[in-house]
C-alpha cells in the first residue's frame, strides 16, 4: 500500500552568493586591498635621517675624550668588545676561553691550549649549519658559512693561522661592533627611540676612530710606538706586537699599514649592508 502523496511545495529560493565578479558583484563583496606605498624616510635639515643620525653621532663621539670618568667608559666598553672578540675566536678555535677586565685598566683573555675534539665538532657544527640554512632558503647565507667551512681547518688546525687569528680576533670585535652599530644608527633596525640610534653611532665612529688611530699613530709615529711597546694590560705584550715579532715576523709598522687599511671600509660595509636590507 502507498503512502499517500504529500503535496507539493516549492523549494525557497538559494542564498547562494557567487563569488565572481563577472556581473556588478562589487556590492557584495568588499573592496579589494591595495598594497599601501613604503613611507619615505624623513628628512633631518634635508638629510635622510639615516645620515643626520651618523652626522650626529660622528660629531658628539670625540665627547669620548672631553674627561677622565668618559675617557674610563670609551676604555671599558672598547675593552670588553675587544676581549669578547678574543674569546668568541678562541672558543670557535677549540680553546676555552674568558674574558678578564679589571677596573684599574687592564684586561685580557686567558686561553687554554685547543681542544681537537671541539675543534672538529665546531667544524661539523658549521657544516650541519650550513646545510640547515640552505634548506630553508636562506641560500646567500648559507654560502658564506659553506665558505667558513671550506677555510676552517686551514685556519684552526694550523699551528701559526689559529694564534694568528686569536691575535687579532681582539680588534676585529671592535671593528665588528663598529660595524653593527653604525648600521643600526642608519637603519633604525632594532632600535626604539632616536636617540638609541645617536648612540649606536657615537659607539660605531668612536670604536672605528679608535682603531684606525691607533694603527695608523704605529705606522708613522715613533712615540705612538714607544707608548704601545710599553703599555700592555697586566705586563703582557699587545696584540699587533705579538703578531709582527712572534707570527709574522713583520716590522710592526708594516703590520699597522695592514690593520689600518683593513680598518678604514668599516663604514662603508656598514651603509652597503643597510643599502641590501632596504632593497630586499
Amino acid at each position: 500500500m502507498r503512502e499517500p502523496s504529500q503535496p507539493f511545495v516549492p523549494a525557497p529560493p538559494s542564498r547562494h552568493v557567487s563569488l565572481s565578479r563577472d556581473r556588478g558583484d562589487d556590492d557584495i563583496l568588499p573592496p579589494r586591498r591595495t598594497a599601501r606605498p613604503p613611507e619615505k624616510d624623513p628628512t633631518v635639515f634635508g638629510f635622510p635621517r639615516g645620515a643626520a643620525v651618523w652626522i650626529v653621532g660622528g660629531a658628539l663621539a670625540p665627547l669620548f675624550a672631553a674627561t677622565p670618568i668618559l675617557q674610563y667608559m670609551a676604555w671599558f666598553l672598547s675593552s670588553l668588545v675587544h676581549e669578547m672578540g678574543h674569546t668568541a675566536v678562541a672558543w670557535l678555535m677549540g680553546c676555552s676561553a674568558f674574558p678578564a677586565i679589571r677596573l684599574d685598566g687592564h684586561a685580557a683573555t686567558p686561553t687554554a691550549e685547543q681542544s681537537r675534539v671541539a675543534a672538529y665538532g665546531m667544524w661539523i657544527a658549521l657544516a650541519a649549519g650550513s646545510t640547515w640554512l640552505w634548506r630553508t632558503e636562506r641560500k646567500r647565507t648559507a654560502l658564506l658559512v659553506a665558505a667558513a667551512v671550506i677555510a676552517y681547518p686551514m685556519i684552526a688546525l694550523d699551528p701559526v693561522r689559529r694564534p694568528l687569528a686569536h691575535l687579532l680576533g681582539g680588534h676585529l670585535g671592535e671593528l665588528a661592533f663598529a660595524t653593527l652599530a653604525l648600521h643600526r644608527a642608519l637603519t633604525g633596525r632594532a632600535t626604539a627611540h632616536l636617540a638609541e640610534r645617536v648612540a649606536y653611532a657615537m659607539v660605531g665612529w668612536y670604536l672605528w676612530g679608535h682603531n684606525v688611530g691607533l694603527t695608523y699613530g704605529l705606522a708613522t709615529d715613533a712615540a705612538a710606538r714607544d707608548h704601545y711597546e710599553g703599555n700592555g694590560s697586566f705586563g703582557l705584550t699587545n696584540d699587533y706586537l705579538r703578531v709582527a715579532d712572534d707570527i709574522l715576523d713583520w716590522p710592526l709598522t708594516r703590520v699597522a699599514w695592514v690593520a689600518t687599511l683593513a680598518a678604514i671600509p668599516v663604514p662603508v660595509i656598514a651603509w652597503l649592508v643597510s643599502r641590501r636590507n632596504s632593497e630586499a
